[in-house]
C-alpha cells in the first residue's frame, strides 16, 4: 500500500483513505470507488429524469401556445380585412374551407405519422442500448477470462521457475555431500 500512496497527491490519498475507512473488510479497490461514483452520479441522473422530461413539456406547451396564438392573431386580422367590408363570396368560403380542411388533414397525418416515428426510434434506440450493454458485458468477461488465464500462466511459470531453482540448491547440496 506504500507504493500505492506515494503514486497519489496528497488530495487523492486522503480521497483513498477515506473510501477505504468506509469498506466493512478495509480494504477498497480501485474497481470499488470507480463503480461507487459512477453509481451516484447514475442515481443522480435518474432521479432527475422526471424533472427533465417536465421542464421540456413546459417548453414545448409553451410553444404550442405560442403558435394558438399567433394564429389567433392572423385569424383576427384577417377578419378585420376581408369579413368587415363584405368580402365573403360563398363561394370563395367554401373553396377556403376545403383547401384547410385538406391541410389541417394532412398536418393531422404527419402528426400521427411523426408520434409513430419517435415510438420507433425510442424502441430502437432502447434496443440498441440493451444490445450493446450485453455486448459490454462481453467483452468485459471475455478480457476477465483473459486476464486470469494469463495471471495463472504468469503463476504458474513463476512457480516452475522456482520449483526448478528448488531443484537446482537441493542438486547442489548434494553434490556437496
Amino acid at each position: 500500500m506504500q507504493g500505492l500512496r506515494a503514486w497519489h497527491t496528497h488530495k487523492y490519498k486522503s480521497r483513498i483513505c477515506y473510501a477505504m475507512s468506509q469498506n466493512v473488510s478495509g480494504v477498497m479497490s480501485f474497481t470499488d470507488i470507480t463503480k461507487e461514483n459512477v453509481s451516484k452520479i447514475l442515481r443522480d441522473l435518474e432521479l432527475q429524469t422526471p424533472m427533465h422530461f417536465q421542464i421540456y413539456s413546459d417548453m414545448y406547451k409553451e410553444y404550442l401556445h405560442m403558435l394558438d396564438n399567433m394564429f389567433g392573431l392572423f385569424i383576427h386580422a384577417e377578419k378585420e380585412i376581408i369579413e368587415d367590408p363584405g368580402i365573403t363570396d360563398p363561394k370563395m368560403v367554401q373553396v377556403f374551407d376545403r383547401m384547410t380542411r385538406a391541410t389541417t388533414d394532412q398536418w393531422l397525418t404527419y402528426l400521427d405519422n411523426y408520434g409513430e416515428f419517435l415510438q420507433l426510434y425510442a424502441k430502437t434506440r432502447t434496443e440498441s442500448t440493451k444490445a450493446y450493454d450485453k455486448y459490454m458485458h462481453d467483452m468485459i468477461n471475455a478480457w476477465t477470462r483473459m486476464l486470469e488465464g494469463s495471471f495463472k500462466w504468469t503463476r504458474s511459470s513463476n512457480n516452475n521457475n522456482n520449483n526448478s531453482k528448488k531443484e537446482e540448491e537441493e542438486e547442489k547440496i548434494r553434490n556437496e555431500a
